[in-house]
């Protein structure tokens, strides 16, 4: 056919040819072949090539968006491999069938060692010779090297099904990059990490915690939380992922001795950056690499960093050197000033106070850690002074080109939480009432306040809890107060909203980007009413950003809604009706954080998630759910604890036009990512 284009249309001689079925049986045999290969390349490798300028202007083809991502190049080179083979011998069986001969070549210059790939030995089956060789290049590579090759590919395949099965078992079907990053350019640990994913010994989650990805023991069983997963990734986060995984790695899920946390965290350090090390030269990955290195977005420290540190590394082989840079820019804490197991503070490097959970205690607006410690625990700032020296705290050192400030002890390292603050009894006390009974009060007692306090008291009584019985009795009074005020609200106003919210209507809320936007989820959820903070009819007046027409309250048009880049705001028309307003998760108020009033703002309440906090403004001042509420953080204060638990659907007030920047009724809902 080429000839007779390039002759100007002599298609009397492309007919004749044409007529000879010799010419057809070549033509049939290498189309089944290559449907074969195309075939198997689009389902298996995800084969998609894109015709791009290279430098200079060179045209070339790359492979995108491959099924096999996080493979290194030879591995997804042996499955395409496989995938030709098949392919050939599917042309060779054609032609088998159509003339009755075929022809294989058995051996290749390649397996002699050389670098170059030829055919050598022609075996022909069928014909008028029946079976006869000679030396040549043509006939179907079954050579040995070939042949391993391909078998190769065969294995690889194998590893790529038990990936996805595991990714899916785990829901976790955008981690299966994560996973082949392991089986493609991980080390002992990290391919050990994979095997007991793969057998069950092992499990990833989808986690909503500070950093990157945590690793704990859960019920006997080793579990990755990885903070970053999501439903829709890109290519560069699902291989940001990859790398992060492979830092877990060396994670036990145990909190060992300082020494041991030290030699963990350098140990995970160094392997998550072999690991992008041996990616970034990797020709698939090269080019992307270079934008993953770069974006500081795709992690909580500077791989940039962290590779140039182990370039040094190669060149002068001075490893004490890449473990101090380690030591100075990582936490090599249990993971997380916040409260530990045993009622003692241990310095996070925030100043808010955090349980052992990682979950919100108390916020404050102190940018001193000694004054926020004094706040925390009630006492002067000397007093607190003494219990930071008497801990081993020498001096705080600030942080440079964004990196976080640290403590350093008298031996010149930075401190951990094992440099421990010694508490009171009492504190103790009620930090023990706090998470281990309080907390719990919605789960385990069924959001009955006083059971959960006379289990307290019961253990209290068998030497169960972190204080002595005898603290524990002097503070039952103003406990009690509290636990029969906090029933008699739930009985009063729990469940008077409707709203149902699922961990996946959570997790798309939190995870969306871009919380500025008049696109904000959260905005169809308040339409189609799955989400409703108003019990009765309600309507968004305004969205992220104010229009015109406020500028006599000082707001320009086209001001930010929101008090927050992190936060997304609402107000919600009523009418004028002074509407029940409800939470809408189940949520925690922080005694003396979660109420107040400002000009702005007016009468508010703040609940808080592990990761959300949620803003009800404008309420009226003189609703009895508004003022039954600030009476529990009376009795919570003169308690001793630190936050209850408001679930979902509680009443926490009516919808109001308190404050200076209102125009009418109504209600400002926000909520603001903490994390």
């Amino acid at each position: 056919m080429v000839n007779a284009i390039q002759s100007g249309g002599d298609w009397d001689s492309f007919s004749a040819s044409m007529k000879s079925f010799d010419t057809w049986k070549g033509c049939i045999s290498s189309t089944a072949g290559s449907l074969v290969t195309n075939s198997l390349n689009e389902a298996v490798v995800g084969a998609r090539y894109e015709n791009v300028l290279g430098e200079g202007g060179k045209k070339i083809t790359r492979l995108e968006h491959s099924k096999l991502d996080g493979f290194n190049s030879s591995q997804i080179g042996s499955i395409s491999s496989f995938n030709s083979t098949i392919g050939s011998l599917a042309s060779t069986a054609v032609t088998y069938g159509l003339t009755g001969e075929a022809t294989f070549n058995v051996l290749n210059i390649s397996d002699f060692g050389a670098g170059a790939s030829s055919g050598l030995l022609e075996v022909a089956l069928g014909g008028k010779k029946g079976f006869s060789s000679r030396i040549g290049t043509g006939g179907t590579d079954v050579s040995m090297g070939n042949l391993k090759t391909a078998l190769a590919g065969i294995n690889n395949l194998n590893m790529n099904s038990k990936i996805k099965k595991a990714a899916k078992a785990n829901n976790m079907e955008n981690a299966a990059t994560a996973l082949r990053m392991q089986y493609g350019f991980g080390d002992e640990k990290q391919m050990q990490q994979l095997d007991d994913i793969l057998n069950g010994k092992a499990a990833i989650k989808a986690g909503d915690g500070k950093g990157d990805a945590q690793t704990v023991m859960e019920n006997g069983q080793r579990t990755v939380y990885l903070n970053k997963y999501k439903e829709n990734m890109t290519r560069e986060e699902k291989l940001a992922m990859g790398i992060t995984l492979g830092h877990e790695s060396y994670r036990d899920g145990v909190v060992g001795t300082q020494s041991e946390q030290i030699n963990e965290t350098v140990g995970a350090v160094f392997g998550h950056t072999v690991m992008a090390d041996k990616v970034q030269k990797d020709k698939n990955y090269e080019k992307i690499m270079k934008g993953i290195i770069a974006d500081k977005s795709l992690f909580t420290t500077d791989l940039q960093k962290d590779l140039s540190y182990f370039e040094d590394f190669k060149k002068t082989g001075d490893i004490k050197a890449f473990g101090d840079y380690v030591l100075d820019n990582y936490d090599y804490s249990a993971d997380y000033w916040k409260v530990l197991e045993n009622g003692n503070i241990g310095w996070d490097g925030q100043f808010d106070l955090f349980d052992e959970n990682g979950s919100l205690l108390h916020h404050t607006d102190k940018t001193s850690y000694t004054e926020a410690l004094a706040e925390h625990l009630g006492i002067t700032q000397e007093a607190a002074n003494s219990l930071i020296v008497n801990a081993g705290y020498d001096h705080f050192v600030k942080g440079e080109n964004g990196q976080a400030g640290y403590f350093v002890g008298a031996n010149g390292r930075k401190v951990t939480d094992k440099n421990e603050i010694q508490t009171s009894e009492k504190f103790k006390a009620s930090y023990d009432f706090q998470v281990n009974y309080a907390d719990k009060v919605l789960d385990k007692y069924n959001g009955n306040m006083v059971s959960a306090l006379q289990d307290y008291h019961f253990n209290s009584l068998m030497g169960e809890t972190l204080a002595s019985s005898q603290i524990i009795s002097t503070m039952m009074s103003g406990l009690y107060i509290f636990a029969e005020a906090y029933d008699d609200s739930i009985q009063k106003f729990g469940n008077v909203g409707s709203n149902n919210i699922t961990k996946e209507i959570y997790e798309n809320i939190y995870n969306q980007t871009g919380w500025q936007s008049n696109n904000n989820i959260l905005y169809e959820y308040l339409k189609d009413g799955t989400i409703s903070p108003v019990v009765g009819y309600s309507y968004i007046t305004t969205k992220a950003f104010y229009e015109a027409g406020l500028e006599y309250l000082g707001i320009p048009e086209g001001a930010m809604h929101s008090t927050s880049i992190n936060g997304t705001a609402v107000d919600l028309g009523t009418n004028s009706n002074n509407h029940p307003v409800v939470s809408v998760f189940n949520s925690s108020f922080l005694i003396d954080n979660s109420y107040g009033y400002t000009n702005g703002g007016g009468n508010y309440i703040s609940l808080y998630t592990n990761n959300l906090k949620t803003d009800y403004k404008h309420l009226l001042g003189s609703s009895n759910a508004y003022n039954t509420i600030n009476s529990l953080n009376s009795y919570g204060r003169n308690a001793g604890i630190w936050s209850f638990p408001v679930p979902s659907n509680y009443q926490i007030g009516n919808v109001g036009n308190s404050g200076t920047l209102t125009t009418n009724i109504h209600l400002h809902f926000q909520n603001t990512r903490l994390r």
